[in-house]
Formats: structure tokens, C-alpha cells, sequence
């Protein structure tokens, strides 16, 4: 009878380390698992940080197309201004010398 139990002790003993090992494979695996994870969440709050700079530049950018664009509207009405005074300018001019023009043909 004492035998009996010591090998249902052994083999419950044996039982207990093989469910030890597994169990410890088992905690690797968490643990490998859970350090991939955290990597992961480091890379992706880093690509996140480069994400919004991105966006804070782009952001940047397009002010300051804005503003390049206000600008070159202004330039725009001005060279039109511009432009019609010197059609007003070409036309007046062309007016005298077609004046003049008549006034040596009918000398």
C-alpha cells in the first residue's frame, strides 16, 4: 500500500513538471507576445508623431500658398490695370497719328 502511493506520489510528481514546462513554454510565449505588442504601440506612436508633424507642415504649407496666391491675385489686377492704361495709352497715341497723318495729306 505504501508503494501504491509512493507511485501515484512519483507519477503525480511527474504530472506536476510536465504541466510546470508547459505552463512556462505557455508564460515564454505570453511574454514574447506581450514585448511584440509593446513594440508595436512604440512604433506605431512614433509613426503617429510623424504623422501629425506631417500634417502641422502641410498645414503650414497650404497657409502660405494662401498667401502667395492672395498675392499673385493682387499682382494680377494690377498688371490688368496696368495693361488697359497702356491700351488707353496705344490707342490715344494711334488717334494722334492718324490725326497727323490727315493733316499732311491734306497739305
Amino acid at each position: 500500500a505504501l508503494r501504491s502511493k509512493v507511485e501515484d506520489l512519483e507519477t503525480r510528481c511527474v504530472n506536476v513538471e510536465q504541466e510546470y514546462r508547459s505552463l512556462s513554454v505557455a508564460r515564454d510565449e505570453v511574454q514574447q507576445q506581450l514585448s511584440m505588442a509593446v513594440t508595436s504601440i512604440a512604433a506605431l506612436e512614433t509613426e503617429s508623431k510623424g504623422l501629425h508633424r506631417d500634417a502641422e507642415s502641410l498645414k503650414a504649407e497650404k497657409v502660405s500658398l494662401e498667401a502667395a496666391k492672395t498675392c499673385l491675385e493682387r499682382e494680377k489686377v494690377e498688371l490688368l490695370q496696368h495693361l488697359e492704361q497702356l491700351q488707353q495709352t496705344y490707342s490715344e497715341a494711334n488717334d494722334r497719328l492718324l490725326q497727323a497723318q490727315a493733316e499732311l495729306q491734306s497739305r
